[in-house]
């Protein structure tokens, strides 16, 4: 009884470890990314045909794809998106990041009306569904002197359409620049404190990317010194225009 038992133990072991060497040695599973934000899983079968590629997908149905309809093919599944009438789609979860540029309108210390220009900015984090997202980046931005805001980041898209509304808010640090000044001589710039509440827009696309847009309130502390006897302590205060492209 107990080598019967034996027989059995060692049997039902090789069959498990038969079946785990199998699924190492199987060919690894492929995503395919269609344009319209469709996401197919299986393996490319053979075919001689150069306009189409068949795909044996994990049910065992065998179709057929124009080539031209791909958007991506890998062996990782990427971030997953929403797919819309018209094709359209928009993330729903995974690893993001953002590019963005745009201009500001506000008063240093509530003395005189400048424009300033927020060139770049670039962002990233993970979205965990349709509607958190949280991150960290950094930038460059262009007043009477010039900054490297360094910010943590969070958006919340309340619904999910062609046109996501959104809230975000970046908080954070800004390094200041050394200037020099015709009338002076060489200053010591530092930065401050960067605080950038926005609401905004976002487009759905065909592609991977969407376009974005938003309009914000940028707070900036600052301080500058003269020569170091002079020292001046500077207060942005601007409205914010951005547009930006969301992957």
């Amino acid at each position: 009884m107990k080598n019967i038992f034996r027989i059995i133990l060692l049997s039902s072991l090789c069959l498990l470890l038969g079946k785990v060497a199998a699924q190492n040695t199987a060919q690894p599973i492929q995503h395919f990314y269609l344009k319209g934000g469709g996401h197919l899983r299986g393996h490319i079968l053979p075919s001689d045909n150069k306009q189409q590629i068949q795909i044996q997908l994990l049910t065992g149905e065998t179709v057929s794809l124009q080539r031209n309809s791909l958007l991506q093919v890998n062996t990782k599944q990427k971030r997953q998106r929403i797919s819309l009438k018209n094709g359209e789609g928009i993330p729903s979860k995974g690893f993001y990041y953002i590019l963005q540029t745009g201009i500001s309108m506000g008063y240093i210390d509530q003395r005189e009306l400048a424009l300033g220009a927020n060139v770049f900015s670039m962002s990233f984090g993970h979205r965990f569904n349709p509607h958190w997202q949280v991150g960290g980046g950094f930038g460059l931005d262009f007043y009477d002197q010039q900054f490297i805001p360094i910010f943590a980041e969070g958006r919340w898209h309340p619904w999910q359409s062609y046109v996501s509304p959104f809230i975000g808010l970046q908080m954070g640090y800004s390094l200041g620049f050394d200037v020099t000044d015709d009338s002076w001589w060489q200053s010591n710039s530092s930065g401050g404190t960067v605080f950038h509440p926005s609401i905004g827009l976002r487009l759905a696309s065909k592609r991977i990317g969407n376009f974005m847009v938003d309009a914000g309130y940028r707070f900036q502390r600052a301080t500058r010194s003269w020569s170091g006897d002079i020292i001046d302590t500077l207060t942005y205060r601007r409205l914010s225009l951005r547009l930006g492209w969301e992957f």
